[in-house]
């Protein structure tokens, strides 16, 4: 029993890591698209560089706050910011 919620809380683990990889290489497509750098992409939403960078190389998962800056920033919805 106590080996297969180990496997089961791997896999979700695993999920998540694979979910944060994915919103990351998104958000960097996005990025780039409108030809903004990491460093003013941060500095005109309110994030910090570093920031932007962790969650482009799916190293954390963003806040809803940051999310919805992030939007904001790329002037779409919070729907569309997840449609990758």
């Amino acid at each position: 029993m106590r080996n297969s919620r180990i496997k089961y809380i791997d896999k979700i683990t695993s999920m998540q890591q694979n979910i944060d990889v994915f919103f990351g290489r998104h958000l960097k497509r996005m990025r780039e698209k409108r030809k903004k750098s990491i460093n003013i992409f941060s500095y005109e939403n309110d994030l910090t560089p570093a920031t932007v960078s962790r969650i482009e190389n799916g190293l954390i998962s963003p806040r809803l706050q940051t999310l919805k800056k992030i939007a904001d920033g790329l002037d779409i919805s919070l729907r569309d910011l997840f449609d990758f």
